[in-house]
């Protein structure tokens, strides 16, 4: 009996252990060996292949990471991460980690969209669009996140990513062109909503036709924050329903209007534009903001734009706005507050322009260099912005805002994606008022016949230290005169030495006294010394 239920027992164990055994669930591959980040160790596994790291066990239950080193990855197709786990794709820096392909025809570097229900985090590598693509583009997401990523083209007029969706993040994203070739569009969304919103954070875009192309409804409702878009011909384009914000933003324009918004459909477009630094860099006959309602047969809703806090320099016109004066046809709204601009507006048809506490901007200099947009000294845009404003609570180069930047003691916002940030070089105003005064401790007299003297002591700042020896007489001996000194101290031990012929012999009275630059002055010391004979 004993043995019927030992067998029984040992058979059951075995039938569990085969029932628990499944793939081995790698949490961490690294592509193509093993590295400094990726070191031979616990789960770790090493995969010469990407796409065998980002494809193997994609639906065992367990997240993924795939840690790439330093060199490039090329695929005869695209790199595609299929399955339903969470993954993370992870280089050794975008200087340094590349991926790319050596297919032709229109398609993607990283496709993360095909047999994919991933959550995917991609960071730290750049990935490359190859001149042998028809078109194509560097990325196809759904809802994934982006960090420290460079997008490269150089397939000219190829996509940067494709479809970007609801859901999906951009944080430190740069993209630009090499060889020659540029982006058509960075973030081109031509129908692929997904859900929820998409933000885009610390971006910067060169060498594109257009930065970011939007058509989404309201429900997917688009943040930009610390953007710079540098010679691109369309920064940002949103149309048919569209809901954009777009804050601590710079545009420098390309060959055309920088902010474009239209509508052909039964939506209302909104866009708001708040702390923008336009500077006509590119074609200055070409508006800064184009807003056009289209003469389609279809009814159309209203194009609404608001602008505020913001610059815009160096184009003949601020704002061109069109709409069709017909009733079932929306209209162009533009609110404009606190704005300063060198430049008036067209508008044509049912287009309407309002706001208040604008700045006429007359030629005067107020940016710190030609090529440096933030502000400088002294310039009027300095502390115009809204008042009431408490947001945002950070500028472009995520200095603090706001701050009080002509010294009347009351911090507003100014106007355009840079804070000015005052030092006490550039302006006296803002030297911070040195209020403490030094102090003097361990005060110590030594004197030695025939080998004069020493003064030594310690003091707490920078200061001028004054020391008077004033003789105190006694009767049948001969006179002796005051003697006053003189020192610049740095902060820390002094030592003042007195030559034997300095100080005669006999008692004195010591005093000691130091001032700072700012005019404070120590406490006096006051000490009986004895110079030996």
């Amino acid at each position: 009996m004993r043995v019927i239920i030992r067998t029984a027992l040992g058979a059951a164990a075995f039938v569990c252990c085969l029932a628990l055994a499944g793939p081995a669930a790698a949490n961490n591959f690294c592509v193509p060996t093993y590295s400094a980040d990726c070191p031979a160790s616990g789960t770790n596994e090493a995969e010469p292949d990407l796409n065998a790291a980002l494809s193997a066990y994609g639906s065992d239950g367990n997240p993924d990471r795939v840690i790439i080193a330093p060199g490039t990855q090329t695929s005869t197709g695209s790199f595609k991460a299929p399955g339903n786990d969470p993954l993370e794709i992870i280089g050794s820096g975008r200087d340094k980690t590349f991926l790319t392909s050596s297919a032709t025809g229109n398609t993607y570097v990283l496709d993360l969209t095909s047999g994919s229900n991933r959550a995917v985090t991609v960071k730290n590598l750049a990935v490359v669009v190859p001149a042998s693509f028809s078109t194509g583009a560097a990325i196809s997401e759904s809802a994934d996140r982006f960090e420290s990523v460079d997008l490269i083209s150089r397939n000219d007029g190829s996509s940067g990513v494709f479809n970007p969706t609801g859901g999906s993040s951009f944080s430190d994203v740069r993209a630009f062109g090499q060889n020659g070739a540029g982006f058509g569009g960075v973030f081109y969304q031509q129908s692929q909503c997904g859900t929820g919103p998409i933000t885009f954070e610390r971006i910067h875009i060169t060498d594109a036709s257009s930065g970011l192309i939007w058509n989404c409804p309201e429900a997917n409702p688009v943040t930009v924050d610390r953007a710079r878009f540098t010679g691109v011909g369309a920064a940002i384009s949103v149309s048919d329903g569209a809901l954009v914000s777009v804050t601590n933003t710079l545009v420098e324009s390309g060959e055309g209007a920088p902010i474009r918004a239209f509508s052909a459909a039964n939506k209302v477009t909104t866009l708001n534009l708040d702390h923008l630094t336009m500077v006509a860099t590119g074609d200055p006959n070409q508006p800064a903001i184009r807003a056009q309602v289209n003469g389609v047969a279809s009814p159309t809703k209203d194009i609404e734009i608001s602008i505020g806090n913001s610059i815009i320099s160096g184009f003949a016109d601020s704002w061109s706005l069109e709409a069709p004066v017909d009733s079932v046809k929306g209209n162009v709204s533009l609110d404009a507050s606190f704005l300063a601009s060198d430049s008036d507006g067209l508008t044509a048809g049912e287009s309407f322009v309002t706001g208040a506490n604008n700045l006429a901007l007359g030629g005067e200099a107020i940016f710190a260099a030609a090529d440096d947009f933030r502000l400088a000294t002294g310039s009027v845009v300095i502390d115009a912005g809204d008042p009431a404003a408490t947001l945002p609570d950070h500028d472009l180069d995520g200095e603090p805002r706001p701050v009080d930047g002509n010294a009347d003691l009351v911090p507003v916002g100014d106007l355009g994606a840079y804070e000015y940030q005052p030092t006490c070089e550039e302006d006296p105003a803002f030297c911070p008022v040195d209020a403490t005064a030094p102090r003097i401790s361990k005060v110590s007299f030594t004197s030695r016949p025939g080998r004069g003297s020493s003064l030594r002591l310690k003091i707490s700042e920078a200061a001028t230290v004054k020391a008077v020896f004033t003789p105190l007489s006694k009767r049948g001996r001969p006179k002796r005169g005051k003697v006053k000194l003189s020192r610049k101290a740095r902060a820390g031990s002094l030592t003042i030495k007195l030559g034997k012929r300095k100080l005669k012999p006999g008692r004195y009275r010591l005093t000691l006294q130091a001032a700072d630059k700012a005019g404070n002055k120590s406490k006096m010391i006051t000490r009986k010394v004895r110079v030996k004979g």
